[in-house]
């Protein structure tokens, strides 16, 4: 066996591998997930139903799929791929806080993303790196992309 047809079959292994744990359908608050989040919260000015909708629709958007929504509660959670370095895409897992600040109307949207508990990047520089307040890769660009693609589509709703 070559080098490289070694390479390639790790490749497809890594694949096989990203899929099926997208395909199981764990949400970010199972143990599957790393225990180091990347938090990021917004307010809009709009009502607790336009942000949940909103929220509902930005996922199925990004791609992602809410493997739960309790509108009662107002959290959603679920799993997918988010973009990290230029040109590759890792799996996260996500769960979503929608809450009622105010009468005026005034929502706030919490985004908490992990990564896989496999992943290579669930390790103490992250937790380092969180401590210190520094965002970086694939939950952080999740968080990004879901709350500013929500402003997005709420302003365009209207």
């Amino acid at each position: 066996m070559t080098r490289k047809t070694a390479s390639l079959g790790l490749t497809v292994v890594t694949a096989l591998a990203v899929v099926l744990g997208t395909l199981t359908g764990n949400s970010a608050g199972s143990d599957e997930w790393c225990e180091y989040s990347q938090d990021k919260s917004e307010i809009y000015s709009y009502t607790f139903d336009e942000v949940f909708q909103g929220a509902q629709e930005m996922t199925q958007r990004l791609g992602a799929f809410a493997d739960s929504a309790d509108k009662d509660k107002g959290v959603i959670t679920g799993h997918g791929m988010s973009r990290g370095a230029p040109g590759y895409k890792f799996p996260v897992g996500f769960e979503i806080h929608i809450e009622v600040l105010n009468a005026k109307p005034e929502t706030k949207v919490s985004c908490s993303t992990r990564y896989p508990k496999s992943s290579r990047f669930c390790n103490r520089r992250l937790k380092e790196a969180l401590e210190k307040g520094v965002e970086s890769g694939a939950p952080a660009n999740f968080n990004a992309d879901f709350l500013g693609g929500l402003q997005k589509l709420l302003v365009t709703s209207k």
